[in-house]
């Protein structure tokens, strides 16, 4: 999961799908490369199982790019609105958190 600070991240799959911003990579079977010039961004690798948790998909991403808002909706430009904003990498790492259990607590107990 990649959240772009600034707007130069450009990132494309093997098969040449390009996805600019936010994006979640699911397990690519082959490469994915990231490009662009002043590329500032917050990434995050994640576990199979929290992926899905705070995702809310899992086997659907295996081998794509796809935008976080297309996930998360207007959640994804919130998120990246306040890390732009914040002052400090340790005040990015705390947004992230305060995001990645929100999204974990809006899971549904199962019975």
């Amino acid at each position: 999961m990649v959240i772009d600070l600034g707007d130069g991240l450009l990132v494309e799959d093997a098969s040449g799908r390009q996805q600019r911003g936010n994006l979640v990579a699911g397990l690519p079977p082959s490469a994915v490369r990231g490009r662009g010039r002043d590329i500032e961004c917050l990434q995050m690798r994640l576990s199979p199982v929290v992926a899905h948790a705070v995702l809310g998909a899992s086997a659907e991403l295996c081998g794509t790019v796809v935008a976080l808002e297309d996930l998360w909706g207007r959640d994804a430009v919130r998120t990246q609105e306040q890390l732009r904003a914040a002052g400090s990498w340790d005040d990015r790492f705390a947004i992230v958190g305060v995001a990645l259990a929100r999204r974990l607590e809006a899971i549904p107990a199962e019975s």
